[in-house]
């Protein structure tokens, strides 16, 4: 997945941490040990929320 973006209309509904919760259990059952990301400082606290450092 690339480039995650939120309309703001939109932020702080859940809907960024739902499409990532679902892109790592996705990964996770094909198989992945590790998600790798790059973030912006906007989104850093989402990351960091779901456990990313």
């Amino acid at each position: 997945m690339t480039n995650v973006y939120t309309i703001p209309a939109w932020r702080s509904r859940g809907v960024a941490t739902a499409i990532l919760i679902a892109t790592i259990g996705y990964a996770q059952q094909q198989g992945a040990q590790l998600v790798f990301l790059h973030t912006s400082d906007a989104a850093r606290s989402l990351y960091e929320n779901l456990g990313f450092a």
